[in-house]
């Protein structure tokens, strides 16, 4: 299981390692179509989440760009309705010092949802948080 996806203001792509599904972004974002774009991101995510039985996954973004407190709210409304057994388990590793302090709002939104949500700026952290081999 791997794939590169393209979108307009980014691309995509993702694999599987060990019980986490790993997600690489990369590209720039804009003001518009920022949610809608990620909200299709996040139905491919929970495709394989089903398809594959995995219920953690590990973003690692190299997104550049502000996401606006709109954005977020939208995105992680989608994200908490994902139907991903037996609960979705989120680490999103931020390159950008601003992208951070975005994912970071992201994960404050997230945890009022009482979802599972961690921010990190390091690979190596979000990894271990994960449980990951």
């Amino acid at each position: 299981m791997s794939a590169v996806i393209t979108g307009s203001w980014k691309s995509y792509d993702y694999h599987r390692e060990h019980d986490v599904l790993v997600v690489s972004t990369k590209g720039e974002r804009g003001f518009s179509k920022v949610a809608s774009q990620s909200i299709d991101m996040w139905r491919q995510i929970e495709k394989e989440c089903q398809v594959n039985s995995l219920h953690k996954v590990l973003i690692l973004s190299e997104m550049k760009g502000r996401l606006k407190p709109s954005d977020s709210f939208q995105i992680v409304e989608f994200i908490s309705k994902c139907k991903i057994d037996p609960i979705l388990v989120l680490a999103i590793v931020a390159s950008d010092p601003h992208a951070y302090d975005d994912i970071k709002f992201s994960e404050a939104v997230a945890k009022r949802r009482r979802m599972i949500f961690r921010a990190f700026d390091s690979e190596k952290a979000a990894k271990a948080w994960l449980k990951m081999k």
